[in-house]
């Protein structure tokens, strides 16, 4: 299978560049990589297909207007987005000559760099689900949101709360992706506020976070995910919360349901196959109202034992309302995926 998905690479020597525009193209359902060098962006050019390129034009060791010119020699004619400070006429013509499609000033806008990728990948914007992504915290600590804001992206809402009862009804009002909740008064009887918080937000990343917490992000006990430490870190938000509950797991792709590729560390493959299961039965139970539903699972991490669970339990959790759920994973996953007979009548060949 052909897969119909679009592939970019940020190329910037800034992480908080290339972050903010990975976040402005997060919701729209594309496999996206990312180059910290002119270097290294070439050599995932030189050795992988790409759709489009956001590229900086002033880095070290190898700047933009240069790697452009090495990749338009070896006759790669990608579309290529300039993300430049830089203001002479000059060198933006000079780029432009060697084939950069459009350009965008520092500091720009996530609709600006949305709006490049509209146009040169030729998406459809009636199709592409934007909504902002939102962290509920119940705290107790005063500066504890403020810490948090601070590691978010930019575009993820923040809903605060004090009380328990309050959360609960923040959470029945509007359901974000992710639930955190400072347990150092709730201590043995989080595990159980946490089942109460899973009626309400059952797809949501649900974490405690305490003082000491010394075991890994991802140690889920029956509906608490884990028990984050506090105060909280920048690897810890982005690398981990943001990567696995909070980015879009799931898109609509035509008639599709499409899974979004893994993103992070090897250590919390885990989380993210916990948490694209739950994404999955939540949208598989929305779409089962067009008929019956197929999902994409050709971007998911091609490892049959967590794959076959992902299956079974989605399967599982939409048999007694009678939905059809077909899945098709990566040609690899299929002779090992078919010869399990509990998932082969779930598989489309």
């Amino acid at each position: 299978m052909v897969s119909s998905v679009k592939r970019v690479l940020l190329v910037d020597d800034m992480k908080s560049i290339r972050s903010a525009e990975q976040a402005a193209l997060d919701p729209y359902g594309l496999e996206i990589e990312q180059a910290d060098s002119g270097a290294a962006g070439l050599q995932k050019i030189l050795n992988s297909e790409w759709d489009l390129i956001f590229l900086d034009i002033e880095m070290p060791v190898m700047d933009g207007p240069t790697m452009l010119r090495l990749i338009r020699a070896r006759g790669i004619k990608t579309p290529v987005v300039l993300v430049t400070s830089v203001s002479a006429t000059s060198v933006l013509a000079g780029a432009i000559r060697l084939g950069a499609a459009h350009y965008i000033s520092k500091p720009f806008t996530a609709d600006q760099i949305r709006a490049a990728a509209v146009k040169l990948l030729k998406l459809d914007p009636a199709l592409l689900d934007v909504q902002p992504p939102k962290v509920l915290l119940q705290h107790s600590a005063p500066m504890l949101p403020v810490e948090l804001a601070s590691l978010l992206p930019a575009h993820v809402l923040l809903d605060t709360s004090t009380a328990l009862a309050q959360t609960i009804d923040l959470l029945e009002e509007a359901t974000p992706g992710l639930v955190l909740v400072q347990s150092d008064k709730l201590g043995d009887q989080m595990v159980a506020v946490a089942s109460v918080m899973r009626l309400s937000a059952p797809a949501a990343g649900i974490f405690a976070v305490g003082e000491g917490a010394v075991s890994a992000p991802y140690a889920p006990r029956d509906d608490l995910d884990g028990v984050l430490p506090y105060p909280l870190s920048e690897a810890v938000v982005h690398r981990f919360l943001y990567l696995n509950y909070l980015r879009p797991l799931v898109f609509t792709d035509g008639p599709t349901l499409r899974a979004a590729a893994f993103q992070g560390e090897p250590e919390h493959l885990p989380a993210y196959f916990a948490s694209l299961t739950r994404h999955l039965i939540a949208r598989c139970g929305t779409a089962a109202a067009r008929g019956e539903v197929r999902v994409d699972l050709g971007l998911v991490p091609q490892d049959p034992e967590p794959m076959a669970r992902l299956i079974a339990e989605v399967h599982s959790a939409l048999a007694p309302s009678g939905t059809a759920v077909w899945f098709r994973p990566g040609e690899p996953m299929l002779p090992q995926l078919t010869a399990r007979p509990e998932l082969s009548q779930a598989l489309l060949l």
